[in-house]
């Protein structure tokens, strides 16, 4: 999944993106992968700030912080 939303970044479709991330962020969730999940964060913090939702990617940079907390 998470190769998947990359390809869809690299297409510029990020709309499609953040659905596939967010089930990436649901499975690393589940199986405590924190390096993984603080990525995952950082990388839809970078898609929201693309799309100018400042606030979005605030609140990703914000869970990107806390998970190795």
């Amino acid at each position: 999944l998470y190769n998947q939303s990359e390809l869809l970044i690299e297409l510029k479709r990020a709309d499609e993106a953040l659905p596939v991330l967010e089930r990436v962020v649901r499975i690393e969730e589940k199986i405590g992968n924190k390096p993984y999940l603080a990525m995952t964060y950082g990388v839809i913090s970078r898609l929201y700030t693309d799309l100018g939702r400042y606030d979005k990617a605030l609140q990703y940079l914000e869970k990107m912080s806390s998970v190795n907390e």
